[in-house]
């Protein structure tokens, strides 16, 4: 492989595009964490037990999950439909 192509001239796409799913992976690990670590520090301030820390793990999930969903469906479908518009 020479200057980012491979034996047929072609760009190389290094492992398949495995760093972008594994950054969207990371990212929303790290949104539930830090969702489910503010809501323990909301039920320690206001002696309620695990309610923020359920309520704002579960709504890191759902965010996460809705930004995922844009990113590989909503987006790609758009930039193909502008591409497809003369």
């Amino acid at each position: 492989m020479k200057n980012g192509r491979n034996a047929h001239g072609r760009a190389s796409r290094g492992l398949g595009g495995l760093e972008r799913y594994a950054g969207y992976g990371l990212a929303l690990a790290a949104a539930v964490v830090f969702g489910g670590w503010a809501g323990l520090a909301l039920d320690q301030w206001l002696g309620t037990a695990p309610l923020f820390l359920l309520l704002g793990g579960l709504s890191a999930a759902g965010a996460g999950t809705y930004t995922i969903y844009v990113r590989l469906i909503v987006e790609p479908n758009k930039k193909a439909e502008e591409e497809r518009e003369p």
